[in-house]
């Protein structure tokens, strides 16, 4: 199976001999909270995260009724920049926004082609050598397209700069896909995956610690990928090939390549959902970097509170009331219904099945009678009182 989205560099993989992990460490999840507590602690000292909405205006990666995932990456991305940048330890910086790319950046990767040359090469070296040796192991993950050279220099440079800048994690932003026979038909993979180095890369043990806790929080209200491939069921899935991770071992920081869902899932075609459903997986992922160091466990929903003005019933599609309502019935774990899964009932904003039964699954917990399935003013007084 191939993602149409992914840039990497393909190297030369030999037979593997076991051995154990060779990299030294560049980072630990210990390293990672004593750097928060110190940005905590002192505002002189910030905590870095570089933020990469993958692709661009040029190279938008997959597209599915019109939609592309350039622009549901950035989107995602702009909305997880606000949410970081109110904490004062962190210092964030954005790759590329609505308006382009980070002109800093730009100038970095134009006056230093021959350094990220060298920097590629470098590392390219390191590895094949240790490969050939047999001090590393070559790890087989999912199949992925070779990027353009354009796209490579870019992509290295990124990994470059996260390194100059000190950063302490790296996150790049992306959505699913993959070939199938009729492109404007939906697929039958869901759910979200978040990649990370290969355990034996330098930034390996940290970029899980992170990623588990990014995934938790995900998880509340969005399925893990259901490809067999991605996680078995945990979503995170370990990679020695993308560069956006550190191929090569050329990440020094954690660092993370998350897809959010595949891009034909139904919440994600419409603008209206579109705009709840990006937002939420920002607010989602922000809850599980924080988690990560202040141990915040809450169901916390961007898009809760909510007030519900009209009543629902099956059959509504693409409303921002049955979206909240099914995020509100998943808060208190009535959704997806006992049975199903977040695979078999994604919180899309469609009144169907898994919505009218999980409104009969709330209306018998909380005593409302007839346990209808519909939300009339009683239910509806009922989820406006609840906090």
């Amino acid at each position: 199976m191939f993602r149409i989205f992914f840039f990497l560099f393909s190297i030369l993989f030999i037979n593997p001999v076991f051995a154990s992990a060779f990299f030294q460490v560049s980072i630990t999840p210990e390293d990672l909270k004593n750097n928060y507590s110190q940005a905590v602690a002192d505002e002189s000292k910030k905590f870095k995260i570089l933020i990469v909405p993958g692709h661009d205006n040029g190279n938008w990666g997959t597209e599915y009724t019109g939609v592309r995932e350039a622009d549901l990456n950035v989107q995602v991305a702009e909305y997880l920049t606000q949410l970081l940048r109110k904490e004062k330890q962190f210092e964030v910086y954005l790759l590329r926004n609505s308006e382009g790319y980070d002109s800093y950046f730009l100038n970095y990767v134009s006056n230093n082609k021959n350094v990220i040359t060298d920097f590629i090469n470098k590392h390219k070296n390191e590895m094949l050598q240790l490969l050939e040796t047999g001090q590393i192991d070559s790890v087989n993950g999912v199949e992925h397209i070779n990027a353009p050279t354009d796209v490579v220099m870019m992509l290295y440079g990124a990994n470059k700069w996260a390194n100059d800048l000190d950063s302490d994690i790296v996150i790049h932003l992306h959505f699913n896909d993959y070939p199938r026979r009729f492109s404007d038909q939906e697929g039958k993979y869901s759910g979200f995956s978040i990649y990370i180095p290969e355990k034996q890369y330098s930034n390996a043990t940290s970029s899980r610690a992170v990623a588990e806790s990014v995934a938790k929080s995900l998880n509340k209200f969005f399925a893990t990928s259901n490809y067999e491939k991605e996680g078995y069921g945990t979503g995170i899935v370990e990679d020695q090939e993308l560069i956006a991770i550190g191929a090569y071992n050329t990440l020094k920081p954690a660092s993370l390549l998350v897809e959010y869902g595949y891009i034909y899932e139904p919440q994600f075609t419409h603008p209206d959902t579109r705009e709840f459903v990006l937002r939420e997986l920002a607010f989602q992922t922000y809850l599980g970097i924080k988690r990560y160091f202040d141990v915040e466990d809450s169901f916390s929903a961007y898009v809760l509170p909510y007030y519900w003005e009209k009543n629902l019933k099956k059959g509504i599609k693409q409303s921002k009331d049955v979206f909240a309502l099914q995020t509100f019935l998943a808060s208190k774990g009535h959704y997806p219904p006992t049975g199903l899964n977040l695979n078999d009932c994604p919180i899309t904003g469609n009144f169907g099945d898994c919505t009218f039964k999980a409104v009969q699954q709330y209306q018998s917990a909380v005593k409302i009678y007839p346990v209808s399935g519909y939300i009339g003013p009683v239910t509806r007084a009922k989820l406006n009182a609840t906090k």
